[in-house]
């Protein structure tokens, strides 16, 4: 219900994580905030939490959007705004669900000319997924 960003920094056993949510406003009944994607980083050492900067030149909305690029691991030159960056997101998380239902389908299937069929869909949805790894990295 709380319309604005908020960043979660979760401490355990001398490790942390960050965690926030991009938001927007319900279509209908403006006092619900609805969440559009959850960002979160790797379980870190305590040590490494001054990795993590929120730099203060703009404005807050400037400030939350280069955080969520820096917990989510993406650099800015790959995505320009942090839509693109929920939308680059998105489209990995979907590709790992993808390949990862392929696979027990795979594991399922009794003839050989479906499990061909499926390991080419894997094969390509693979490739897909490194690709769009890949060039998130490369721009890092």
């Amino acid at each position: 219900a709380i319309p604005y960003p908020i960043i979660f920094l979760v401490n355990w056993n001398n490790e942390f994580y960050f965690s926030t949510s991009t938001k927007h406003a319900h279509p209908i009944n403006d006092n619900i905030s609805v969440i559009d994607w959850t960002f979160n980083s790797e379980w870190l050492p305590k040590e490494n939490i001054n990795n993590f900067t929120l730099p203060l030149k703009k404005s807050l909305d400037f400030v939350y959007e280069e955080f969520c690029f820096q917990i989510s691991g993406e650099n800015k030159l790959n995505s320009n705004s942090l839509a693109e960056l929920v939308e680059h997101q998105e489209r990995q998380a979907t590709l790992k669900t993808a390949i990862e239902k392929l696979q027990k389908k795979i594991k399922g299937a009794k003839q050989f000319n479906e499990k061909l069929e499926l390991n080419q869909e894997l094969n390509n949805l693979k490739k897909e997924l490194e690709t769009i790894e890949k060039g998130s990295t490369e721009k890092a």
